[in-house]
């Protein structure tokens, strides 16, 4: 914590020159972990709503779904049922359909502004902006060898090659459940990997910077100095970052400012360097 804070204070980084790079990449290393659990948690409590929306619906629709859903079946890339166009309107803004008539589909997908489509031979997504203008994609099924759907009481049952899925409420809730206990670790995992190379990059991009600043003042640091002040002066700009990012802010061209005060520290932080040394050589002789 002391180096964290000591991050912020221009004095402080006299010390830190003088340290080995082993300690600096130990704090580097908490830094990184810090930023990415701060991540993690802003992604839980994004995602953790959305969980529970799912559950809801879930328990709302999914059996009003087994009653009205045909069979439906793909084997070898084409569509084997049902045989006989359906349509299922999923609230104001999206629709399933199934349209085995390839000369009915353009009718289809004028009607609906959001639609999921199954057609003989591709699954067809078709989604409208605000500003209203459609885009449309295509799926291929031949790579499909044997898929089926097909209802049960509680909900729907997939098929696929030699396995069996059922998505009940019941289930949907278990995997839910699941995936709410695994967002914190699996974001923390990958986000630490991101910022370990990122962070890592920076310093050495920024070294060079701390370089020109080292002849500059000269300071007269080696390049493990240079390096040590660079781990410590992404603290204030990376902080900054952080907080911009958790509470949404937005400005045009927040690098130019994340990079200025990067810069503002390595300077400051050779300048400390240089005095302590000077004060350390006044105080040997």
């Amino acid at each position: 914590m002391s180096g964290f804070l000591g991050g912020f204070i221009p004095a402080f980084y006299a010390k830190i020159a003088r340290q080995s790079v082993a300690r600096t990449i130990s704090f580097l290393s908490v830094l990184i972990l810090i930023i990415s659990a701060a991540f993690s948690l802003k992604s839980v409590l994004m995602i953790n709503p959305r969980l529970k929306f799912v559950q809801k619906w879930a328990e709302v629709n999914l059996k009003k779904i087994s009653r009205e859903l045909p069979v439906i079946e793909i084997k070898d890339g084409t569509l084997i049922q049902p045989k006989e166009a359906y349509v299922l309107e999923m609230g104001r803004n999206f629709v399933f359909a199934v349209e085995p008539d390839q000369k009915k589909e353009a009718a289809i997908l004028e009607k609906y502004k959001n639609i999921v489509m199954l057609t003989g031979k591709q699954f067809v997504f078709k989604q409208t902006r605000e500003d209203s203008v459609s885009e449309e994609r295509r799926y291929d099924l031949g790579k499909i060898k044997n898929w089926k759907v097909f209802p049960i009481e509680a909900g729907l049952v997939l098929s696929f090659e030699n396995n069996q899925i059922s998505v009940t409420p019941a289930t949907v809730k278990k995997w839910l459940k699941v995936t709410a206990i695994l967002i914190f670790p699996v974001f923390l995992l990958i986000l630490s990997g991101f910022y370990s190379f990122t962070k890592l990059f920076q310093i050495l991009f920024f070294s060079l910077i701390g370089l020109i600043a080292n002849a500059v003042l000269k300071a007269e640091a080696s390049y493990q100095q240079i390096f040590n002040i660079c781990a410590y002066a992404l603290v204030p700009s990376t902080t900054l970052a952080v907080l911009w990012e958790i509470f949404q802010l937005r400005l045009p061209g927040f690098w130019f400012l994340f990079s200025g005060i990067y810069i503002l520290y390595i300077f400051l932080g050779l300048q400390s360097a240089k005095t302590g040394k000077k004060a350390v050589g006044q105080d040997a002789a």
